[in-house]
């Protein structure tokens, strides 16, 4: 019989002196077994390690038995759902481990190319880098033709998380088609394949909230914060989308009248800026909803000499400190511009004074 291994293993009648008769068969047989085995193992299987054993045991984790190195396995072997025969255990073309392909959220390639792509101080479900004014906030949508909003992404690459995902926009592109006399809420959402994001947007602000917004309009976004997760509302149920809004268009009839930039990694930071007293100063956060964390601070420079957090209250007649009202998802006021505000710098005992400086941070919370 030729060898049944390595599909199967092969079964041998023992041979007993003086009673059976050996044939050639059997020694044939028995050379093909071996054939078949040292086919298996391949030449040199051993490599630099004493035996096979400490070659196997030199590709499993002392953590768990996890495979490392070079694995192959058949098709439609799944991780999560996907079909993970296909990739390139190895680090695909970079030679680089990746532990995260247990996720098997992407192609592996692209997976290696997004992990490195993101930079320092990467926050999640935000843009992160793109051009900006004089002041620090993003500039790279401006009003476009008709209904439509320029989105400029070729001189400075506008890079942004959604979901988790690394996103871009790299060259001159526009959201068209915007809804006549709204407020239009634009968004990018994680492309089906790649990395440059789509746009598109809603007339209904999105909600950021732990508990979801009762009796829904169909097209409503809601961020829920308890997972972190941006969903909208079909009609009928909430369903998972891949998206972040990075600003608002208010449009007419026919054109658009103004847009805004959402600040870069949900942050906001005003720089120090003179103040006097019993004057209103009103800022623009831009952060595309009202933030959760919001701090007021003084000082007597604008290099943040004396530096203190400022806090609004009355002494008999006199007023001190500063107070941070009337707070949108766009903007803030800083005091008032008539009276209550005589000494807008106050820190230690007893020092205060009727002008100096403030920088106002501000922050989505999440």
């Amino acid at each position: 019989m030729s060898t049944n291994y390595p599909d199967g293993i092969d079964s041998y009648t023992e041979k007993n002196d003086g009673v059976d008769t050996v044939s050639a068969s059997d020694i044939n047989d028995l050379q093909d077994a071996v054939e078949a085995i040292e086919t298996e193992l391949g030449t040199n299987p051993k490599e630099s390690f004493s035996n096979v054993a400490s070659a196997i045991t030199s590709k499993l984790s002392t953590t768990g038995g996890t495979l490392t190195g070079n694995v192959s396995c058949s098709a439609g072997v799944t991780v999560d759902g996907v079909d993970i025969s296909a990739h390139d255990h190895s680090g695909g073309t970079n030679g680089t481990a990746i532990p995260e392909i247990v996720n098997a959220r992407e192609n592996e390639t692209d997976l290696i190319t997004n992990l490195a792509r993101r930079g320092n101080d990467w926050v999640c479900n935000a843009v992160n880098f793109s051009s900006t004014d004089a002041n620090g906030m993003p500039n790279y949508l401006s009003v476009g033709t008709g209904l439509a909003v320029n989105v400029s992404g070729a001189t400075t690459s506008i890079k942004m998380d959604i979901s988790g995902y690394y996103q871009h926009i790299i060259s001159d592109t526009s959201i068209s088609s915007l809804t006549a006399s709204s407020t239009c809420w634009l968004y990018a959402e994680k492309a089906s394949s790649g990395f440059v994001a789509t746009l598109g947007h809603s007339v209904l602000q999105p909600v950021y909230s732990y508990i979801a917004p009762g009796s829904p309009s169909t097209d409503q976004h809601w961020f829920d914060l308890s997972l972190g997760v941006m969903k909208r509302y079909t009609g009928s149920a909430w369903e998972t989308k891949d998206r972040i809004f990075i600003g608002k268009a208010i449009t007419g009839s026919s054109t658009v009248t103004s847009v805004t930039a959402f600040a870069l990694k949900g942050r906001y930071e005003s720089g120090w800026f003179a103040v006097s007293a019993n004057t209103k100063y009103d800022l623009n956060h831009n952060l595309g909803l009202n933030p959760l964390h919001v701090e007021l601070f003084g000082a007597t420079s604008s290099a943040g000499a004396n530096c203190h957090r400022s806090v609004y209250f009355k002494d008999g007649p006199s007023t001190y400190g500063g107070m941070v009202w009337n707070i949108t998802d766009t903007g803030l006021s800083v005091n008032d511009n008539t009276s209550g505000f005589d000494n807008p710098i106050r820190y230690g005992a007893s020092t205060s004074a009727s002008s100096g400086y403030y920088r106002v941070v501000a922050t989505r919370g999440f």
